[in-house]
């Protein structure tokens, strides 16, 4: 209750009251000190006694930041990790994660639980130990702490649970890759626990489901099922192990051999409750096993057929067992025993002479393990000596020293007595090839011999003094030194094929002289076989063939030029018949000619009949024809200039082809000018004839220098002929009716195909023939079909220029139809593998030259087939003189056509166009394989 003094609110008394509260107040703050205090002190030890139990406990705790940084970790946690204490605070928790897809993909979920403010908890992780590296697998809780500023991680070791789980499967995956079924067999109720494979083994494809000792037992072959039983329970019985081999009865009633062990794991008092084993199939082992025994049996039915004997030594108690065979080596007809023979023994029965070399020999193998052959002389009981060759094999060590040795003997006393003949033989032979060596060396060629394996024994003197090398340089494989780069790997193949064939063979390659320069030439051996048809040795020779492989060459060139030829003479026949406008037809010529020789252009010049001037006509450039009334000449002066200076006057006062090598160091004028830029070097300048009369010329440009030989100049001549042909022919075009043009066209269609086309025809078949001989190595023959050639190239040539002319054939100018016709067979089928035959009928008489030219013609043409066509062999002429009619009949025995169907070309139909302008009658005969007759029969009266 309030006091008076309080009552009476005076100052002393609101003093008084304001002291005693403060007195209340400092003792209730006395109190909340000390009850803070004492707060504080339980506090720290509650902290105190957290950390212990935090550092303390048996499970693996961390605490880590939102980087996964870890803040702190228990020792466990230390311990699982690998980490030291001093590492904690550096120690990222995502770095110790294994980089498994797996558990990639299990961290990655619980952080997103974790993300989430949710509890991720029992994830099993492979981590990496800071320490060393090595794996270990933890069940993972981590939940967010209430601050969010990090988590609360617990993780328990399961790395035992987790290999023992790979363990088992490996084993299991062991057992099934081995073909090793498994079971665990319930003793005491007599059921089991059994893996598919086991079960397998028995025949069963799926699993049993009633298993015990019973049913195994009834599987068992009725012959194996006592033995096996017995073995079974005896090992049950005794808490032994068990295994055993036997034979099962599959459910089909096929046979097959199981091996099965089994080892007791469980007793109760005493006695066997479970037991636990493995069965594998191995009917494939038993039959491989009954194969070795029957080749053992073969093998040893083999020594004995081949008088070998066979022995086992044991080299510690040196006693032996040996066959009978062996024995018999020794001179004896009954087997010794075993304890009576061994290394001493058999010593004694070496011959005094080899006792040494053969015991060293013998116990030097013992020593290195290595194995022992040797051949040597023994002493008989009846004091006879005989040759034995033996060889042993160490089969058995202990401790690094040989315990056994297995081996064979055999009598080889008949081989060494016809060795020693052989020696005798040898050393005759040895002291006759010396002789024969030193006759080698004397003769002018280039000689070799080689071992069987094909590497050089012996190089004869020339050898050695054409290619510079000493014998000692190239013997063995050394002598490819001589051998040109680009030859080498055909010829190796060659000579090794060639060894390996055992035949004789030869080959073609260049040889480098003695001072560099490289030769072809032809490589020839033969092998010595002995008695068995193998190779004692290789002879073999070279010889110098350059100056045939010039010549082939050569006519290779002439043969390509005189395709190019019938080629471009063809493509011309075939424009001169399908166009139908005639200034194109010179266009096609000049392209023909700048493709033949791979000319950059060509240009056509002319006379000029009233100034005798050379004026510039018409160009062939960028695939077109340019003339000179187009823009790039017309302002420029057209004319050649023709002073002694220049290099071409001799082109027209000559008539014959001009090479200007290097234009740029002619004179400068107007056209030469204008090729500069061109990059034109040099020009073939062609001379042109028309009747004989030189009317201008063809040139040919090039971007680079060329050379040309003679047959490429008179190739360049024809196509100039046909040039100057085409352009008269365009220029009778414009002057003549249509009529004309067609017939004058068909004439030099059939003049030409009739001249150069099948004169052309005969070249190409007489430089095959060529080739041919020439491959068949009959160089004399080849000649002669070259000069055959060049003649009937010759004549071709000849007669362009007639056709020209419009002049007939010049075997009609200086003989007859009958010997001309005669003369043309002879010539075009000599050397070829066609015969001809020519007759005349009645008395010759002289017809109009037309048809004389007409029949020379169409002569020409039916042999041309019969050559290039209708391969006959046979080829019969009859020209028959008749009072009223003159008739040529031609037969081949070629492989024939069908008249009545098309026949394209200008054969059939030029002949045809020829008999009937001579009123004359065709027959055409021939069937497919059985050849051709043509019979063309001319009225008398109409010549």
């Amino acid at each position: 209750m309030d006091t008076p003094t309080e009552k009476s609110g005076g100052p002393a008394g609101t003093l008084s009251a304001l002291g005693r509260e403060l007195a209340r107040c400092k003792r209730d703050l006395d109190a909340s000190t000390a009850l803070a205090a004492r707060l504080a002190q339980e506090n720290d030890t509650l902290r105190e006694d957290f950390r212990d139990l935090f550092e303390e406990a048996p499970i693996a705790y961390v605490h880590e930041g939102l980087d996964s940084r870890f803040i702190r970790a228990n020792r466990a946690a230390m311990r699982v990790l690998g980490i030291r204490p001093d590492e904690v605070a550096g120690t990222f928790g995502r770095s110790l994660v294994a980089r498994t897809p797996e558990t990639l993909q299990r961290l990655h979920d619980a952080f997103e639980a974790v993300g989430l403010g949710q509890e991720a908890g029992g994830v099993e992780l492979e981590l990496r130990r800071k320490d060393n590296g090595e794996p270990v697998w933890v069940q993972w809780w981590s939940k967010p702490a209430s601050s969010g500023d990090f988590t609360r991680t617990m993780m328990v070791d399961i790395t035992d649970r987790v290999r023992m789980a790979r363990t088992k499967a490996a084993l299991e995956f062991s057992l099934e890759s081995g073909q090793v079924g498994d079971w665990d067999l319930d003793l005491v109720n007599d059921t089991s626990r059994r893996s598919l494979r086991h079960d397998q083994c028995f025949g069963y494809g799926a699993p049993i489901a009633d298993w015990g000792v019973k049913q195994f037992i009834g599987h068992v072959h009725p012959e194996d099922r006592l033995h096996v039983e017995a073995g079974f329970r005896r090992a049950v019985g005794d808490l032994r192990d068990w295994s055993s081999e036997f034979r099962v009865v599959w459910p089909d009633g096929s046979l097959h051999w199981i091996a099965a062990r089994g080892r007791v794991y469980q007793v109760s008092e005493g006695k066997a409750t479970r037991m636990l084993g493995v069965v594998m199939d191995i009917t494939e082992r038993k039959s491989a096993e009954e194969r070795l025994r029957e080749t053992k049996a073969a093998l040893e039915f083999t020594l004995e057929s081949a008088g070998v004997g066979d022995w086992d030594l044991d080299l510690i108690n040196d006693t032996s067992t040996r066959s009978l065979r062996h024995d018999q080596c020794f001179g004896y007809d009954t087997p010794i025993p075993e304890a009576e023979w061994g290394i001493e023994v058999f010593i004694r029965h070496v011959h005094t002479q080899d006792r040494t070399r053969v015991e060293t020999s013998l116990r030097g193998a013992v020593r290195d393990l290595a194995g022992w052959q040797s051949e040597f002389r023994v002493v008989w009981p009846d004091h006879s000596v005989h040759w034995i060759a033996a060889r042993g094999s160490i089969y058995r060590t202990s401790e690094g020293k040989a315990t056994r040795m297995l081996g064979i003997v055999i009598d080889v006393t008949e081989r060494k007595k016809a060795e020693i003949g052989h020696a005798k033989l040898f050393t005759e032979l040895q002291e006759w090839e010396a002789r024969f060596r030193l006759a080698i060396d004397t003769i002018p060629g280039l000689t070799w011999f080689c071992l069987p394996d094909g590497s050089a024994e012996f190089l004869n003197t020339q050898w050695c003094a054409y290619t510079g090398l000493a014998m000692e340089e190239a013997l063995g494989w050394n002598w490819v030194k001589a051998i040109h780069p680009d030859d080498l790997p055909e010829l190796s193949k060659h000579w090794r094929r060639t060894v390996q064939s055992t035949q004789a063979a030869e080959h073609e390659a260049r040889v480098r002289r003695f001072d560099g320069e490289y030769r072809w030439f032809l490589f020839r051996c033969q092998p010595l076989l002995d008695d068995a048809g193998k190779v004692v040795r290789w002879y073999g020779t070279n010889t110098d063939i350059e100056e045939r492989k010039r010549a082939e060459q050569a006519l290779l060139a002439s043969e390509q030029v005189s395709r190019g030829q019938v080629d471009a003479l063809k493509s011309t026949l075939e424009a001169l018949a399908m166009e139908p406008a005639a200034n194109r037809l010179v266009e096609h010529v000049l392209r023909i000619i700048a493709d033949q020789f791979d000319a950059h252009s060509v240009s056509v010049w002319r006379r000029d009949q009233a100034s005798g001037k050379i004026r510039f006509e018409l160009a062939y450039e960028d695939s077109r024809v340019i003339t000179k009334a187009d823009p790039p000449f017309v302002d420029l002066d057209q004319s050649l200039p023709m002073e002694d200076l220049w290099p071409w006057p001799d082109v027209f006062s000559t008539g014959k082809p001009s090479l200007i090598e290097d234009i740029r160091a002619v004179p400068p004028f107007a056209l030469r000018d204008r090729l500069l830029p061109l990059g034109i070097v040099t020009v073939l300048l062609v001379p042109m004839f028309v009747a004989g009369r030189l009317e201008g010329a063809v040139g040919l440009r090039f971007v680079e220098k060329r050379t040309f030989r003679a047959e490429q100049i008179d190739l360049a001549q024809a196509l100039a002929n046909q040039a100057m042909l085409m352009i008269q022919f365009a220029h009778l075009s414009t002057q003549s009716r249509e009529t004309a043009v067609i017939a004058e066209r068909n004439r030099i269609a059939r003049d030409i195909h009739d001249t150069l086309a099948q004169g052309f025809t005969g070249v190409i078949v007489q430089l095959e023939a060529a080739e041919d001989a020439n491959l068949q190595g009959f160089p004399k023959e080849a000649r002669q079909h070259l000069d055959r050639a060049r003649s009937l190239a010759r004549e071709s040539l000849n007669e362009a220029r007639r056709s020209v002319q419009a002049l007939r054939p010049q075997a009609l100018d200086d003989s007859d139809l009958s010997d001309a016709l005669d003369d043309l067979f002879r010539k075009m089928t000599a050397g070829t593998g066609l015969a001809s035959e020519f007759t005349v009928l009645g008395v010759p008489r002289s017809l109009r030259p037309d048809w004389e030219t007409n029949l020379f013609h169409i002569g020409q043409e039916i042999l041309t087939n019969a050559l290039r066509h209708a391969r006959a062999t046979r080829f019969t002429v009859t020209l028959a003189f008749l009072p009223d009619e003159v008739s040529l009949d031609l037969r081949d025995d070629g492989r024939g056509f069908d008249p009545s169907l098309r026949n394209d070309g200008y054969g059939l139909l030029g002949i045809r166009e020829r008999v009937e302008g001579m009123g004359g009658r065709l027959v055409v005969q021939s069937l497919v394989g059985q050849g051709t007759t043509v019979l063309i029969t001319l009225p008398l009266s109409e010549a």
